[in-house]
């Protein structure tokens, strides 16, 4: 018997090809299509998480320390917080603010980003910042040959943090309410040491520092440092644009007890500070 030998039916290699390479032709046009659609649709964005800037990586108490953000949404509007013993001063394009720290310790940084038209954050972001048990000074102005003057806006108000009290006497970190540029330093006078059982302190002005300060806002910062603190009670005075407000101190061997009324213009917190 003899067999007689047939071609089986179906696609030619040739045809197989042009089919793979129309697929390949059709998926790669798919592909380059998303990717446009992507970039070209706002809502789509493959890291949309906002990033925090730190000027430094740790602080001295009374140090200004800046964040910035970037990555958020056009129109956003950025709120700042932080944690006790910290104070907060924003741009106003709100993209960086200014942190300042009257004791030591880890704190955190955070961006709350609220949408032009929410109420709602629709992200955040947190950073850490470390503050040392150190006072700062920025010895670096003293090098700047340019330093201006300026007096403190009429509305202002200052506010003092008791931070030392030992034999060599007792020292406040002082920074004011309002912001000025090129690293503001706050003015103070009176009487340091006492004078006739009055501690006095006059707040008048600040010093800028074109030539090195930086030209984001920042609080005015000062030490107030009041020498031959000896036991008993004594009056204790800050004047603010000429103004003054009063109250006292009680010195004992073992802590400073503050007497203060005023809780608006010049503050005063904590009350108390134990002998180091």
């Amino acid at each position: 018997m003899a067999f007689t030998s047939q071609a089986v039916s179906g696609p030619s290699k040739k045809t197989c090809f042009m089919k793979n390479v129309k697929t390949i032709l059709w998926q790669y046009s798919l592909m380059w299509l998303l990717i446009v659609s992507c970039a070209k649709d706002p809502q789509i964005n493959l890291n949309t998480k906002p990033v925090l800037s730190f000027s430094k990586t740790s602080v001295k108490i009374g140090e200004p320390l800046y964040v910035t953000t970037t990555g958020q949404k056009s129109g956003t509007t950025v709120q700042w917080t932080t944690g006790p013993n910290g104070q907060v001063w924003s741009s106003a394009s709100q993209d960086t603010a200014t942190f300042l720290f009257t004791s030591p310790g880890t704190y955190n940084v955070k961006a709350l980003f609220i949408s032009g038209s929410g109420m709602s954050a629709y992200d955040s972001s947190t950073g850490m910042i470390t503050v040392v048990d150190s006072i700062f000074t920025d010895t670096s102005t003293i090098h700047c040959n340019v330093i201006a003057q300026m007096n403190l806006l009429p509305n202002d108000q200052v506010n003092l943090t008791p931070i030392s009290f030992s034999d060599t006497g007792l020292i406040f970190v002082a920074h004011t309410q309002d912001a000025y540029s090129h690293s503001p330093i706050l003015n103070c006078g009176g009487n340091l040491p006492p004078s006739g059982g009055v501690f006095e302190c006059d707040f008048n002005s600040t010093l800028l520092f074109p030539c090195l300060g930086s030209t984001l806002p920042a609080p005015a910062v000062g030490i107030v440092s009041f020498t031959s603190v000896t036991i008993g009670t004594f009056s204790l005075v800050f004047r603010l644009n000429g103004n003054a407000y009063q109250g006292s101190v009680t010195v004992s061997s073992t802590q400073c007890l503050i007497t203060w009324n005023n809780k608006s213009v010049v503050t005063i917190f904590p009350l108390t500070i134990q002998k180091q």
